[in-house]
């Protein structure tokens, strides 16, 4: 008699993604940045691929303390913007 659990462990050592199949529609895309390729499930219209956007989201919570804010006039301002992040963001703040 052959090993009962034979059968199991052949399905899963065999070929894990043979019965998997995507759902829903796969689009392909060539990120507008650095030009890599990659894949999404949703359709972009402005492709970027995950090390781009997270080189933009860094930059975005980086603070270059020697600008002024030009609206409260405080020092520390988001990279590449003239207004700090409560400004940017429109915080309140308890002054």
């Amino acid at each position: 008699m052959a090993n009962p659990f034979r059968k199991i462990f052949y399905t899963f050592t065999a070929n894990p993604f043979k019965k998997w199949k995507p759902r829903g529609k796969i689009y392909s895309f060539r990120c507008s940045q650095c030009g890599d390729v990659f894949i999404s499930s949703h359709n972009l219209d402005a492709p970027l691929c995950d090390k781009c956007i997270q080189k933009i989201k860094s930059l975005d919570s980086t603070v270059d303390n020697e600008k002024k804010c030009s609206e409260c006039g405080k020092d520390g301002v988001i990279y590449g913007k003239d207004r700090c992040h409560s400004c940017y963001f429109s915080f309140k703040r308890n002054n």
